[in-house]
């Protein structure tokens, strides 16, 4: 059903600050009047032994303008979670710390959206949803073995079994318009959204200093969170002087609650806060062609009013309230068969609510976490050339961050075994990335080659250096082979040593998916049999650099799955549902 598809580096000003990249796919003319539906299934089982699988079926009713549409999914998925630890701390000796974590995940998950909608005519559509989605089960399960070294002397040997449960649900709704009165287009969605989550935690420690008898403690703890949001946004579009001038604005409320208790109490504080926040935004856009040259033209501007509450207390000090100004520009145009595009934008990185807390968490007998509410939002400011010939495309962009957000580890009660995690602003730095892509035909072989090289200039004063600018890049080599018996893919992907932000991956990173795609009945039935991983070796090696005094060594092991989808479809096309939502950026912060 897709007629074409853009995708946008750098979107504008219509676009919330948060977004990076915009894909814009235009479908083809609706058909298929009656009913359709769209069901899979999927099986998959990894090499820890563990099965999972999920069911997806799409159901819907048209008759002339009249769309009605039925949404299920549930899932029942199991993963290993193993990893290794070493946190080191530098003072007058060296503390290493080693964590050997065996875990298991159990998920489960249901969510279900019922809509409908009424296209008036061409120009003129109406339609409303409303949305839940449940996990009954959040479960981890599993053993951290470590050790305490100092100077590479065995000082401590500690166990601790972790037991976590945790559930969520949540509710939501959208109302949309879009229509055309005269030459104005109308565009407005207003959203409402509900949700809570609830986590207990039961960790049982056992640790032993050298020469020392052995000590309990068990720590039991909970989480809950409540979270309420409103949201509406309108886009007013209107021809004006050969081009297409768009205005509008959004607005949302959002309200959070976190409750956190921990027993014994003397390890952390019980935390109660609440978050408030308005946000409001506006924009214009101009659009227009000069001869082959297009110019798309945007202003945004952002305002948030945030209040933090500490146990039902209005927090001054941590509460704020600012705007930001985001202008864009982009300019496109053909030179023969070659596709040009120059463009500068700007996008912002709000911390998630989560991140905003003000209470210390009990994580283990080594490790506690805190929030940040102190935290401004990263903005990056970025110019973009794109270039576009046949099968090539290129991309190079500029960056210049201000305020990043990292997380970094700190000595926590002056003692050198104990590290506090947190997120920081910090110094503005900047970034490019040049991208190259080949995607030839050679007959049934559709190869396509991706290359990315990434450079920062990233300050910070650490054990071997002020800079961590070393780059890093990444290699994409897919094969796809459309034979007349199915379609067979061989995909891989390489990462270099080098620096995100403060981490530094120190090995290379490597891994090769296979897949075998299958179509009966002119599609309305195809299969998929899917490898995941297929050597082992997508393991992630980083080391995160936390300053002078602490940096963490962290190994993360990668788990080889196979799974197999099954899909059938029936009268299926595009839906005729024309919402877009409002606040999507606000909600993914929750």
């Amino acid at each position: 059903n897709i007629k074409s598809v853009e995708v946008i580096a750098n979107p504008g000003a219509r676009y919330a600050a948060i977004t990076k990249a915009v894909i814009r796919i235009t479908t083809k003319k609706i058909l298929g009047d009656g009913f359709g539906f769209d069901a899979t299934t999927e099986g998959s089982y990894d090499e820890k032994k563990n099965a999972g699988g999920y069911a997806r079926l799409n159901l819907y009713y048209r008759r002339n303008g009249l769309e009605l549409g039925a949404y299920a999914y549930g899932s029942k998925q199991s993963s290993p979670d193993e990893k290794d630890l070493q946190q080191m701390t530098y003072l007058d000796k060296t503390w290493n710390q080693q964590d050997r974590t065996r875990w298991k995940n159990k998920t489960e998950t249901f969510s279900s959206r019922l809509n409908a909608s009424y296209q008036f005519d061409n120009n003129n559509s109406l339609g409303a949803s409303i949305s839940f989605l449940r996990n009954p089960k959040l479960q981890t399960d599993g053993k951290t073995e470590g050790s305490v070294l100092r100077d590479e002397v065995l000082t401590e040997t500690n166990t601790s079994i972790r037991s976590e449960f945790g559930q969520n649900s949540n509710w939501s709704s959208n109302v949309y318009y879009v229509g055309k009165v005269g030459k104005l287009d109308i565009d407005f969605n207003t959203d409402w959204f509900w949700s809570k989550g609830n986590n207990k935690n039961n960790i049982d420690e056992h640790y032993q200093e050298v020469n020392s008898e052995i000590q309990n403690q068990l720590v039991s703890s909970t989480t809950s969170k409540y979270n309420r949001l409103i949201a509406s946004k309108m886009m007013l579009s209107y021809p004006l002087l050969g081009g297409d001038l768009s205005v509008g604005g959004e607005y949302s409320f959002t309200n959070r609650n976190t409750n956190y208790a921990i027993i014994p109490n003397t390890l952390a504080d019980n935390v109660i806060d609440c978050i408030k926040e308005g946000m409001a935004s506006a924009f214009v856009t101009y659009n227009r062609d000069f001869g082959k040259l297009n110019m798309e033209a945007g202003l945004r501007y952002e305002n948030v009013d945030f209040k933090y509450y500490d146990d039902g207390k209005y927090m001054a000090e941590q509460s704020k309230a600012y705007g930001e100004w985001f202008p864009s520009l982009s300019l496109s145009m053909p030179i023969g068969n070659v596709q040009m595009q120059l463009s500068y934008a700007a996008d912002i990185d709000r911390p998630n609510y989560w991140v905003l807390r003000s209470g210390v968490q009990y994580s283990n007998h080594y490790t506690y976490e805190t929030g940040n509410p102190f935290l401004v939002s990263e903005i990056s400011r970025n110019i973009s050339y794109d270039l576009a010939y046949k099968w090539l495309t290129f991309n190079l962009t500029y960056e210049h961050v201000s305020d990043p957000i990292y997380q970094t580890v700190e000595i926590y009660k002056d003692n050198a075994t104990i590290g506090l995690m947190r997120m920081i602003n910090g110094k503005s730095y900047n970034n490019v990335t040049s991208t190259l892509n080949l995607q030839p035909t050679f007959g049934i072989w559709h190869p396509m080659l991706s290359a990315m090289v990434e450079k920062q200039w990233f300050e910070l004063q650490t054990r071997d250096g002020q800079y961590l600018n070393k780059p890093v890049a990444m290699f994409r080599f897919n094969n796809t082979f459309d034979t007349k018996w199915a379609m067979f893919s061989v995909m891989m992907t390489y990462i270099t040593k080098g620096y995100e932000e403060n981490h530094y991956i120190y090995k290379p990173m490597f891994n090769t998916d296979l897949s075998i795609y299958k179509g009966f009945m002119k599609d309305c039935l195809t299969l998929q049999l899917y490898v995941s991983d297929v050597f082992g070796t997508n393991d992630s090696h980083i080391i995160g650099k936390y300053g002078k005094l602490k940096e963490t060594v962290f190994d993360e092991f990668s788990t080889s799955k196979i799974s197999l989808t099954v899909r059938y479809k029936f009268n299926t096309t595009r839906s005729k549902y024309k919402g877009t939502g409002a606040g999507d950026s606000q909600k993914n912060r929750m």
